[in-house]
């Protein structure tokens, strides 16, 4: 049981790895963009929240604590990230409490959390700048 909450509680946070599919709204239809395809550097993943085509990890470190008694993981994930061109940056979690969440090793950032949904879990949706390199989240497991 204990394998479960780690394992889904700290993969869900660091999946980050998709593209949002372009879209723009006609009246209340959504339709879709013109953008050429070819161009973006990473596909499409339908099972997350995460913006990869604006801004993409290149590097994850972990600083983590694990306390098997109560079940819990708390820590940080340190993300290297460069931006293509992209004025925030969007992480998947899921059974996780974010404690802060710092820009360049010492930027408290503001973010908001997405709408929860029962298979993607919630979107971090962090504003980040031209400059901003390095993004790491503080956070805890729950159940």
């Amino acid at each position: 049981m204990l394998n479960k909450y780690i394992l889904i509680g700290s993969a869900l946070l660091f999946i980050t790895c998709a593209a949002k599919e372009a879209k723009e709204t006609v009246g209340n239809q959504p339709q879709e963009t013109n953008h050429d395809e070819s161009k973006k550097p990473y596909v499409k993943d339908v099972h997350s929240h995460a913006n990869i085509n604006e801004v993409s990890c290149t590097h994850l470190f972990l600083d983590i604590n694990v306390d098997f008694n109560k079940k819990v993981i708390d820590g940080v994930a340190h993300f290297d990230i460069q931006s293509h061109g992209g004025d925030t940056i969007i992480f998947d979690s899921k059974y996780i409490n974010i404690n802060k969440i710092l820009l360049n090793d010492n930027t408290e950032a503001k973010f908001t959390l997405g709408k929860e949904d029962e298979l993607l879990g919630s979107a971090i949706i962090v504003p980040i700048n031209k400059d901003t390199k390095k993004v790491s989240i503080h956070y805890t497991t729950t159940d």
